[in-house]
């Protein structure tokens, strides 16, 4: 853990160097005291005390700053996840998620392989606050974001990008492959049961997919989709539109 950890931020030869460095001139710092004060009046036995000491000491102290360090660096890489996390489903945020669809879609342009995006919406979600109240909404916001991570593959992105909204990014996925998926979810979310929310007998998604093309196209992407989700709920709800293409759901 600690030898990875240095050598990610170049440091283990910088480290091993001064261990060694100090190590020996501990002994030797140690010993020049020891001999100009005590002269040839040491023993055999205070020589070898004299020399092992700072032997055992410096890599002991080495040992526990290292130690310090690991534990920093891991508070320091959770409290990065945490930034990129929306609080109340657990799912990366929406500034997360437009930084890696930036970067997903210009290594798209480099190697000619574009994305798809997917913007989900929970259908009549302002109702289920209204009458249920919010801790009813937020129930359903956590139940629908487990059971789409749970769907999506290890390669794609889920996010939550505001309110009742969600966001997929497929990576090297075709808009056609991206639908199949997308449907996955939407049938996902369709069959749930909410226990916790006995009054729902039922909660659905609507959804819009786009393809990226061009690494300046990131807001133009997003409200392609955003559109296209729009266009789902005007044309009945629980359903998925994919580019011009409105899918009905069942």
């Amino acid at each position: 853990m600690i030898r990875h950890l240095l050598q990610r931020h170049g440091l283990y030869t910088v480290v091993a160097l001064i261990t060694v460095t100090s190590v020996l001139a501990s002994a030797i710092i140690t010993s020049g005291i020891i001999y100009g004060l005590l002269g040839d009046t040491m023993g055999r036995n205070a020589w070898l005390v004299t020399l092992v000491t700072p032997l055992l000491m410096s890599p002991a102290a080495s040992w526990t700053l290292l130690r310090l360090v690991v534990q920093l660096d891991r508070a320091q890489e959770e409290l990065r996840e945490l930034s990129l996390r929306d609080p109340l489903t657990g799912c990366y945020n929406r500034r997360h998620f437009l930084h890696v669809l930036r970067h997903e879609i210009g290594r798209g342009q480099r190697y000619g392989q574009a994305c798809s995006v997917a913007i989900l919406d929970v259908d009549n979600f302002k109702l289920i606050n209204d009458r249920l109240g919010h801790q009813a909404g937020d129930e359903v916001l956590q139940q629908v974001a487990r059971s789409c991570q749970a769907v999506v593959r290890e390669t794609d992105l889920f996010a939550r990008i505001g309110g009742e909204e969600f966001a997929v990014l497929l990576p090297q996925t075709s808009m056609v492959e991206a639908h199949a998926l997308i449907e996955r979810l939407r049938l996902q979310v369709q069959s749930l049961a909410f226990e916790a929310v006995p009054q729902l007998s039922q909660v659905t998604i609507s959804g819009g997919v786009v393809s990226a093309q061009s690494v300046d196209q990131v807001d133009a992407v997003m409200h392609a989709a955003d559109h296209a989700m729009y266009r789902a709920k005007r044309e009945g709800k629980n359903r998925i539109v994919m580019g011009a293409h409105s899918i009905t759901g069942g």
